[in-house]
């Protein structure tokens, strides 16, 4: 995003809920969303041609993220954690 900033890339795709965090910043003011945007596509994980045991596990832990609600969770605390993350970027504010 640092990059899309300084005019070192031409576009910036992110999750929605990020890119209306950032837009909201005033640092980010200058931009806009475009107005279309990209359908999600369906992901899929990939085991071993008869790994049963592995495929029950994936089974399950999809089904449990999908109960606690998980990428709805992880969205929500990337966006809030974003300008932070920016603003500490931009003014070298990182600790080794």
């Amino acid at each position: 995003m640092l990059a899309f900033q300084a005019g070192e890339c031409a576009a910036l795709v992110d999750d929605e809920l990020v890119i209306r965090t950032l837009l909201r910043q005033a640092d980010w003011s200058y931009y806009r969303a475009l107005p279309a945007s990209i359908e999600a596509t369906p992901a899929f994980i990939a085991t071993r041609s008869g790994d049963i045991a592995s495929v029950a596990f994936i089974d399950d832990t999809v089904r449990a993220w999908h109960r606690q609600r998980w990428l709805a969770s992880v969205r929500t605390d990337r966006a809030t954690q974003l300008p932070f993350d920016m603003f500490n970027a931009q003014n070298d504010l990182y600790y080794h």
